[in-house]
């Protein structure tokens, strides 16, 4: 009965700690999942703006000069084709086909019964982007509307990447195996009957079907092992699971005479750019952990046994002879000690093995604070790019006046003076502009002596014509016009400032704020400066505000946020700057107040 009891408790203790590494397994690949899909997304944001949005791309496409089109963009095509971007498609005001790059002879044909992107791009008028099934392959869409300079809208353009493309990124970056499973009525339905070849039948379900993968030695060999896993029973049970249509993570173990492993897979639903349900991204990978726990509960369940024999044994030779009992529970008492020893000796190596899994965890979140980092990256470059568009359109412009000016033979030295001094004032913009970002980049994270005042100009200099781009006005209110010196590392105060902006910037434009700003304080006080970012969008729910700064904790949607951007910058500010992040509701929006000693 006690042998049951404890069997029972054991086992128990390791079904939660499997329930409960499966679910962190879930957290990360769904981290994983989001990180890849939004480095795709301001990959997408850089195409549009840096490759296509420009002038002479614009009034091609506005007097439908198909072939000049083409010719300008050939060349960035071939070069983002080759780091696996997958398309640019130009479509009209009515939905039709203008210039596909990869396949410039084929065009005109109607896409408003197959394309909802593009519909709904050219009906309302703003971007859209998300997974969205074509007639051959679904891929990762990134559609926008198209303006001329009067403002007008002359069509869209789609900027697109392949679901095998970003299978091979998240595979190369987390060393993970993965599946694209489409639901068998999706598939009948839409795809091609010349191109139902690109699939195959899914060995986790029989109602889904499988998007072929580019294959290597490595990953036909992972697909035969995972073959001769899924069972029927296990079809079954996954059957249930697949219906409910909601993340889920479970356990399957590999045993034959060459490999004993245990692997985590993880179903993670997929949507349509409609919001419809079409299928699970599945990701495959090995658990040392789920290894570990079994060897633990069979090391534990041997000793159990061991002691329960013990047990019996004694008992067995007390109701056998009396006299023998004070030997034997001598030698029996040894013995335990032995036991005892040998279980001290290994909760000593459970305590090692913790904290090596403490070291593994911390290094995962290093990583996707590494990633949160360049998705920031891509933002600021994003920053950059509206930095510059008005220097350029000046440029642009003086070089014209220029070129127009001497065709007609009415250019004059103080004329030409005055366009060389424009474009060379503006070309100093520009440079200072990149100064400001190469020095944040290069910075080391090292304290020194800086004054705040600097910090915010850099600060402003980066995001500024980012909020200015999306109407948002900047109101500086700082106390105190002598600088404000403090010991600090400006890398890292200027990531969090940065962060503080985008989050406003975000919120103001989600929420459609009516003339939208941001309030910049700088205040000295007894023994800190506090830094603050205060909006005008409403301020953050009640039910939100207190878990504001936990990991992982977002009121985004998940395309656009991770929920790290507040932890990883009150992480910085508290263990870095050895000051403290704090947040509160106004009357306007939420206010964020950086507070920071003048040294330690």
């Amino acid at each position: 009965m006690l042998q049951s009891v404890l069997f029972f408790l054991l086992q128990l203790n390791a079904q939660s700690k499997r329930e409960q590494i499966l679910e962190a397994s879930k957290t990360v690949v769904t981290t994983q999942y989001n990180t890849i899909y939004n480095s795709f997304n301001t990959l997408a944001q850089i195409v549009f703006k840096g490759y296509i949005n420009k002038k002479e791309i614009v009034e091609a496409f506005a007097f439908k000069n198909r072939e000049k089109l083409y010719e300008l963009l050939k060349e960035d095509y071939a070069y983002l084709n080759s780091i696996d971007f997958e398309q640019i498609h130009f479509h009209t005001q009515k939905n039709h086909s203008f210039l596909r790059m990869h396949e410039p002879k084929r065009f005109g044909d109607d896409l408003s019964s197959v394309r909802y992107s593009v519909k709904y791009v050219n009906e309302l008028k703003e971007p859209i982007a998300g997974l969205e099934m074509g007639r051959i392959v679904p891929g990762f869409r990134f559609v926008y509307p198209m303006f001329d300079d009067t403002k007008s809208h002359i069509g869209s353009v789609e900027t697109s990447f392949s679901v095998k493309a970003f299978s091979k990124k998240i595979e190369n970056v987390y060393d993970v195996h993965t599946h694209f499973l489409l639901h068998k009525s999706i598939f009948n339905e839409k795809i091609f009957a010349t191109h139902k070849q690109n699939y195959s039948k899914s060995i986790e379900s029989d109602d889904y079907i499988l998007l072929n993968r580019n294959t290597t030695l490595t990953t036909n060999n992972e697909e035969v092992l995972l073959k001769n896993i899924f069972s029927q029973h296990l079809k079954k049970k996954l059957k249930i699971k697949l219906k409910e249509y909601k993340s889920f993570s479970m356990e399957i173990e590999i045993l034959n005479k060459e490999v004993h492993k245990h692997k985590i897979v993880t179903f993670l639903p997929l949507q349509n750019i409609e919001k419809e349900n079409i299928g699970y991204y599945v990701v495959y990978q090995n658990s040392n952990a789920l290894f570990k726990l079994e060897k633990e509960f069979l090391t534990s369940l041997a000793i159990l046994t061991l002691l329960n024999l013990l047990i019996v044994f004694l008992i067995y030779k007390s109701v056998m002879n009396k006299e023998m009992l004070k030997q034997l529970v001598k030698d029996k008492t040894k013995k335990l000690n032995t036991s005892n020893k040998k279980l001290k000796e290994l909760n000593n190596s459970l305590e090692t093995r913790i904290k090596k899994e403490v070291e593994k965890v911390k290094i995962q979140e290093h990583k996707l604070f590494e990633a949160e980092k360049m998705a920031q990256m891509g933002d600021m470059i994003s920053n950059i790019a509206h930095q510059w568009r008005q220097p350029l359109n000046t440029i642009s412009i003086c070089a014209s006046g220029v070129k127009l000016s001497y065709e007609m033979q009415l250019n004059s030295e103080e004329e030409s003076c005055m366009y060389m001094d424009m474009i060379l004032k503006n070309t100093q913009d520009m440079s200072r502009t990149i100064d400001v970002f190469r020095n944040f980049i290069n910075q080391k994270e090292e304290y020194k002596e800086v004054a705040a005042q600097k910090i915010l100009e850099d600060v402003i200099t980066i995001m500024g014509e980012s909020l200015k781009y999306n109407n948002i006005e900047i109101q500086n209110q700082i106390e105190s016009c002598e600088p404000l010196i403090l010991k600090t590392i400006p890398k890292d105060l200027t990531q969090v400032i940065v962060n503080m902006l985008t989050n406003a910037k975000d919120i103001l434009k989600q929420r459609e704020t009516k003339n939208p700003k941001v309030i910049i304080g700088l205040q000295k006080e007894k023994e800190h400066i506090c830094i603050s970012i205060e909006d005008n969008a409403g301020g953050i729910a009640n039910e939100h505000i207190s878990k504001i700064f936990d990991p992982y904790y977002t009121t985004k949607h998940k395309s656009v946020g991770t929920g790290l951007g507040l932890y990883i910058s009150q992480k910085i500010v508290h263990e870095s700057l050895k000051g403290k992040l704090l947040v509160e509701n106004t009357s306007f929006g939420a206010k964020f107040t950086i507070e920071l000693p003048f040294g330690f």
